[in-house]
């Protein structure tokens, strides 16, 4: 399903799970993403500095907090699910969350 959205980055926490998930010559691998790197305000501002199209790998540890600082929406995600978000001038204007 990611190549549908053609992302033009990609950002994953360094654990080996996430990297497996976005394997590519162009991840960036950032440790703000991590579980014990998470930092609420940091790791937002990160994903908010991303430009266009891009895929965030990260854990379920942190993905339902980051999601809700990106958005103000609480979002529970199961093992393994995913969530893309839409933005429109930086802001989330909408989530859609995938099951695996």
């Amino acid at each position: 399903m990611l190549p549908a959205y053609r992302p033009s980055s990609l950002v994953s926490s360094p654990s080996m799970r996430c990297v497996q998930t976005l394997p590519g010559a162009d991840l960036r691998l950032d440790p703000l993403l991590s579980e014990h790197g998470y930092d609420r305000e940091q790791s937002a501002e990160l994903v908010r500095g991303l430009e266009g199209p891009s895929a965030v790998c990260s854990h379920g540890k942190v993905l339902p907090p980051l999601i809700d600082e990106l958005s103000g929406l609480r979002v529970h995600l199961r093992k393994g699910a995913f969530a893309v978000l839409h933005r429109l001038d930086g802001r989330v204007v909408h989530i859609e969350r995938y099951a695996v």
